[in-house]
């Protein structure tokens, strides 16, 4: 493990991004608004509607992003939104309570981001062999998501090193396979640790399975048991239409029960402190583990040994079974009766 350099702790206004608290649970929207500024408004709505944190819009122009020649060119040039229109969407997202992050796919974006107040920004795995984007966006000082799919551990090092050279501190690597949907068996979800334990700093996931797949929901439960501080999942305005992006994004009723079964989860995980019990925990004790209890009357002096004594559940809690020889071949001081709780008081 390498030595520590980048925050463990990035705050915002109102939410945190750590190891000690709930991932940051973020919306990706991608292209799926697929140019309207309605629909990103829509999903805006019920982001905020499901519990979401944070929403990314990708920021882009088309002709800086894709040749024409492109397989996508002719399906992405439709999603593209003028960034005077992004403006008015950043405002909308963050007065609603959402910290913003943009997606910035070209360098054209980065300046129109910041002025439109974005909260976080990310690189997408594209860029991350990128040096001179690398620089410009460190320089923003803003926390930023570095996206790992696809690529080597020579890239990831040389990036991360970019951004200690630049002073950028507030870095978080985004684990996930850039494949669309990504298969259930190339997730790799170990490596959200392995990355973890080799750079030291904040692992997010970015979820592309198949939303049709049971396994959209459990893949982002098990990133979070491998500590991952940041879920991003992708959304839709309605999967049903099979629009842009639409096939590793859930539509609102589906992200809001991610949202709440994913919170569940994360409140199921616990402490780590071992004997740290519950107030429900302490009145199990009392209810149910076994304590020293008189087997039958005993009179006041006479001896207390494994003849007159048991080990049974009491209706109080009194010396465990592992306290045994501390009682026997004592005197009792007072008589007993039968399930008696045997007490200091009684030898």
């Amino acid at each position: 493990m390498v030595k520590n350099y980048f925050d463990q702790k990035i705050n915002f206004s109102s939410k945190i991004i750590s190891e000690i608290s709930r991932p940051f649970l973020l919306a990706e929207v991608a292209m799926s608004h697929e140019g309207k500024i309605d629909k990103v408004k829509y999903m805006i709505d019920k982001s905020v509607e499901a519990g979401f944190d944070g929403i990314q819009f990708q920021l882009f122009k088309f002709k800086n992003l894709l040749t024409p020649s492109h397989k996508y060119y002719s399906t992405g040039i439709k999603c593209e939104i003028p960034y005077s229109d992004w403006k008015t969407l950043f405002k909308y997202a963050s007065k609603k309570g959402l910290i913003v992050s943009s997606n910035i796919l070209e360098s054209s974006a980065l300046k129109p981001s910041i002025q439109f107040g974005s909260d976080l920004l990310k690189i997408h795995s594209s860029d991350i062999a990128n040096p001179t984007f690398i620089k410009n966006i460190s320089k923003t000082k803003l926390p930023v998501i570095l996206a790992t799919g696809g690529s080597k551990l020579s890239e990831i090092k040389d990036a991360i090193n970019l951004f200690k050279r630049y002073e950028c501190k507030k870095l978080i690597l985004m684990h996930g396979y850039q494949g669309y949907p990504t298969p259930i068996n190339k997730s790799n979800l170990n490596l959200i640790t392995k990355l973890k334990e080799e750079f030291n700093m904040l692992v997010g996931f970015q979820d592309h399975v198949n939303a049709e797949d049971v396994m959209s929901n459990i893949l982002p439960m098990i990133a979070l048991s491998k500590g991952a501080s940041i879920i991003e999942k992708h959304i839709t305005d309605n999967r049903s239409r099979k629009g842009t992006d639409y096939i590793s994004s859930l539509d609102p009723l589906e992200f809001k029960h991610f949202v709440s079964i994913f919170k569940k989860t994360y409140s199921a995980m616990g402490h780590k402190k071992i004997g740290k019990l519950s107030k429900s925990e302490l009145q199990y004790r009392k209810d149910f583990k076994k304590t020293i209890i008189a087997s039958k009357n005993i009179k006041k002096n006479d001896l207390l040994t494994m003849k007159n004594l048991t080990f049974m559940r009491g209706n109080e809690m009194g010396y465990p079974p592992s306290f045994i020889d501390n009682v026997i071949n004592k005197k009792a001081r007072l008589n007993l009766n039968k399930y008696d709780v045997i007490k200091k008081k009684h030898f």
